[in-house]
């Protein structure tokens, strides 16, 4: 899925899963021209430890008015009502995700997220 951001700023992206629980959070941060714009290719599943785990991104934050973003060229709210709903949210989780509201993670859910980005080996002190 490619969120595109037009114009300055930060934005805050929550995964949830179909029982609305934070998976992952991004920030996304651009910096330019006021006429800047800036894509994203973001994950719809995640590779945790117990297994693939279908995800929604939710829009829940960004640095002001003026700047906007689009998932898949679509507004955020309409994108991940539709996403939660294609992989069987509850009602109240597509109310709440089509809102932007997502838990915020705490430091005791961060662990299961298995990854095998280029970074990986820097996070426990090795070199790849």
């Amino acid at each position: 899925m490619e969120i595109a951001i037009h114009g300055e700023g930060t934005i805050v992206v929550r995964f949830i899963n179909k029982k609305g629980q934070t998976l992952l959070e991004e920030r996304l941060a651009v910096s330019g021209s006021t006429t800047v714009q800036a894509r994203r290719i973001v994950p719809v599943e995640l590779e945790m430890t117990g297994g693939k785990e279908l995800v929604v991104p939710v829009l829940v934050q960004q640095s002001h008015d003026g700047q906007r973003v689009t998932f898949d060229g679509k507004e955020p709210a309409t994108w991940t009502r539709e996403r939660c709903r294609k992989i069987g949210c509850p009602r109240s989780v597509v109310e709440e995700a089509g809102r932007g509201s997502a838990p915020a993670l705490t430091r005791g859910q961060l662990g299961g997220f298995l990854s095998d980005g280029p970074d990986l080996s820097r996070l426990g002190g090795r070199e790849g």
